[in-house]
């Protein structure tokens, strides 16, 4: 069992593996690193964002693969559904973005204040069903399946929200916890 670690902090930054429950770590790669998701299905396929942008490696972290970033703009979160080939991203000029083919092509999403979105949470059933966490309160995105045609933007959820620190990841559960 490999367990991946990243850190932005100025003493050491870069993604981390241990595979000897934290006895041990190897730097993997160097870099300010934001978020990272493993995936469900397949361990040793991890996506990190690192200094911004979107890596991508499919064995383990020994070779990482840069991708494309949505609309060219600093990504500052990250999201992977249990279907694995969704992903959403969130950048710091452009807002949410969904990818539906595992981060090769990108469609913007709207609807979320641009400057104050902390984390987006997927649903662990259905994922073209994501949550957003902001500083006005929980968005909620029901996207189609295919890129065809357009996204609905987000939309508030309820209307009456107050500010939330951070939507938790969904693991097992079909409810979203948010802590106050």
């Amino acid at each position: 069992l490999s367990v991946y670690v990243g850190s932005d902090d100025s003493r050491l930054t870069g993604i981390f593996r241990t595979r000897d429950g934290g006895q041990t770590f190897e730097h993997l790669m160097p870099g300010s690193v934001t978020d990272i998701e493993v995936s469900w299905s397949r361990p040793l396929e991890v996506y990190a964002v690192v200094g911004g942008r979107i890596l991508r490696t499919r064995d383990g972290g020994n070779s990482w693969q840069i991708l494309e970033s949505p609309s060219g703009g600093t990504v500052t979160r990250l999201r992977m559904a249990l279907s694995e080939d969704v992903l959403y991203a969130v950048t710091a000029a452009s807002g949410s973005h969904i990818s539906r083919d595992a981060g090769a092509t990108w469609q913007s999403v709207g609807g979320l204040p641009r400057d104050d979105i902390r984390d987006i949470a997927i649903h662990p059933v259905h994922a073209m069903t994501a949550y957003a966490a902001t500083g006005s309160g929980i968005y909620s995105l029901n996207a189609p399946r295919s890129a065809d045609g357009p996204t609905e933007p987000w939309t508030p959820t309820p209307p009456d929200t107050t500010s939330v620190p951070e939507v938790p990841h969904l693991p097992e559960t079909t409810k979203l916890h948010v802590p106050y």
